[in-house]
């Protein structure tokens, strides 16, 4: 279905360029050293965080000690993992939807700590006359690198804009196979918006219920800003 609906074969890529500049949002920047021989150089990337694009496999998140589908922790190890994201090396071909919550709104982007709800998931649907439906892969754009780029880096972990932990419900109905955002797809607020859940799962009770729980790999820090003008165009 998914390759049924490409007309003009024009792609965009949304992965956020890395940075070898040490920034709030950017702690652990990316390292590159050239050899003494042409051609020949060590890069050095620590990819989970709030900078760097990223797949989120569903080793990622555990809750009570078991990852996903009765998986124990204990197996998630540097050997490797049953549901590991090496089984993900053939991508992921499906039908995208970009919701661009920032346009529904009419501003250039979100404020940090914004919670999108299901309510403007619906009116963006209504909007741009698009469903999201069983196998998308759900990409939400909240404007961050646009307000990055204006205002300068800000410590976007547990201060970002993103989906509120209620959305889970939405993705679950809709049978949605994967979630992308610009930041880590849920919001990133202090204290959690779950009351407790900052001990618990490092602030991000959206990418509990997600992995762990129905088994939905994320993508985080994604750059749709040109994806969002191509679609809008």
């Amino acid at each position: 279905q998914a390759a049924r609906l490409v007309k003009n074969g024009i792609t965009v890529s949304i992965t956020h360029t890395l940075s070898t500049e040490k920034a709030p949002d950017n702690p652990y920047p990316f390292e590159l050293k050239m050899g003494e021989v042409p051609r020949v150089d060590t890069w050095a990337i620590r990819y989970h965080g709030t900078f760097v694009t990223h797949f989120d496999a569903l080793c990622h998140f555990e809750y009570n000690g078991m990852l996903y589908n009765g998986v124990p922790f204990s197996a998630s190890n540097d050997k490797g993992c049953a549901i590991g994201v090496e089984h993900f090396k053939n991508g992921v071909i499906t039908r995208g939807i970009l919701v661009d919550i920032p346009r529904l709104k009419g501003v250039p982007y979100l404020e940090p700590a914004t919670t999108v709800s299901i309510a403007e998931i619906e009116a963006w649907e209504k909007k741009v006359g698009v469903k999201i439906g069983p196998g998308d892969a759900v990409i939400l754009r909240t404007g961050r690198w646009t307000r990055r780029e204006k205002l300068g880096p800000w410590k976007s972990a547990g201060n970002a804009a993103g989906f509120h932990p209620t959305v889970a419900r939405f993705l679950r109905q809709r049978d949605v196979a994967l979630v992308g955002a610009d930041g880590t797809a849920e919001a990133q607020t202090t204290p959690s918006v779950i009351q407790g859940v900052s001990q618990l799962v490092g602030n991000q009770p959206l990418h509990t219920t997600l992995i762990s729980s129905m088994g939905m790999p994320l993508i985080d820090d994604m750059d749709p800003e040109a994806l969002a003008e191509m679609c809008a165009k």
